[in-house]
């Protein structure tokens, strides 16, 4: 009897904690978000582990939910994203606080950690004919290397999330959050594309970087050619072996030329920033360390360059807060936050 009370409390514990990570997801996704929101999100997120566990199902349970804009349109990953968005946050909150919507919200939640576990695919004999969506992730520190179906490697940097979209007119790719290094098997009929927030990379065979950062994305290339379109203006950019773009705000950056050992070199234990805002710095660090790096938003802009080894977070930390006069405070259980130095 000890023992199924155990079990019941945890449950219900996880239940609970599998409930809030969806209304979060209707909250951070919502227009009206607040920073104040946005702050308390983060120390809920990293308050402990199985909160981060749980908002990353929910957030695939969303992206997968809207089976007709996944089996029928065959859109871009954005497309698909925001054909969802428009049908299910509108009637999310409501939703969630019936007793069905919490039932199914942790059913699909279950679902999605089997489909994350065996990264099953739904196949036709022809891979030109295959239809599947799958989901690959990495933990906090951890760098991983998976081969997709159609021989295509993917190193996902830590605490990354994609999920692959195949039709027989495409190869989609959603990098959901992070970061990753691709090498394209090469097939002029069957185009490779990869989606971070409203940019689209689009190549036949090649190898690239793309970052997903706050408000873009960063593109590297580092074999091939790749076509760049922001989706909110139709502005686009052809970038060469070598050669790296900013995409921010939908606004596209000067195309750079850089070092091949440059390229993806966080796969050696190597970060690289040059003149990123200390916001996208963090949000790169905090992949890296057991605890989330916050940035207030008096300093959140301020640019930052140079070269930082993923093994000494903390040491990067303290570089940074002599470099630019600001400091580091314990923010909640699991966070720290730069902010402007006291007075």
């Amino acid at each position: 009897m000890h023992n199924h009370l155990e079990m019941t409390d945890a449950t219900n514990n996880m239940n609970q904690i599998t409930e809030t990570a969806h209304q979060w997801y209707a909250k951070i996704n919502d227009t009206s978000v607040t920073e104040a929101e946005k702050t308390a999100f983060q120390v809920w997120l990293n308050t402990d582990p199985s909160h981060r566990e749980a908002y990353a199902k929910a957030e695939i349970t969303w992206r997968l939910i809207d089976s007709n804009a996944i089996n029928q349109r065959w859109d871009t990953p954005l497309e698909i994203e925001q054909t969802a968005k428009r049908s299910k946050l509108i009637r999310f909150k409501r939703w969630i606080s019936t007793p069905m919507g919490k039932g199914i919200s942790v059913a699909c939640s279950i679902i999605v950690l089997m489909i994350s576990a065996s990264t099953s695919y739904i196949q036709l004999d022809d891979k030109k004919n295959l239809q599947h969506s799958a989901i690959f992730s990495s933990d906090i520190r951890q760098i991983k290397t998976i081969e997709l179906n159609d021989g295509t490697r993917v190193s996902l940097a830590p605490n990354s999330v994609i999920q692959t979209f195949y039709s027989d007119q495409r190869r989609l790719v959603n990098l959901i959050k992070g970061n990753g290094f691709f090498e394209v098997v090469n097939d002029k009929d069957w185009p490779f594309v990869v989606n971070a927030n409203d940019v689209n990379v689009t190549v036949i065979g090649t190898a690239f970087d793309i970052e997903k950062n706050l408000n873009g994305a960063q593109v590297s290339v580092a074999e091939g050619t790749v076509e760049l379109s922001v989706a909110s203006n139709n502005r686009t950019a052809l970038l060469n072996a070598n050669q790296r773009i900013t995409v921010e705000m939908g606004t596209l950056g000067n195309i750079k030329n850089i070092s091949s050992n440059e390229i993806g070199i966080w796969r050696s234990g190597w970060l690289i920033f040059d003149n990123v805002t200390l916001a996208d710095v963090a949000a790169d660090l905090s992949r890296y360390s057991n605890r989330q790096i916050l940035v207030a938003d008096e300093v959140k802009d301020v640019l930052v360059s140079g070269r930082f080894s993923t093994q000494e977070i903390d040491s990067t930390l303290v570089t940074l807060t002599e470099v630019f006069n600001i400091e580091q405070v314990e923010f909640g259980m699991n966070s720290i936050q730069l902010q402007k130095k006291s007075d």
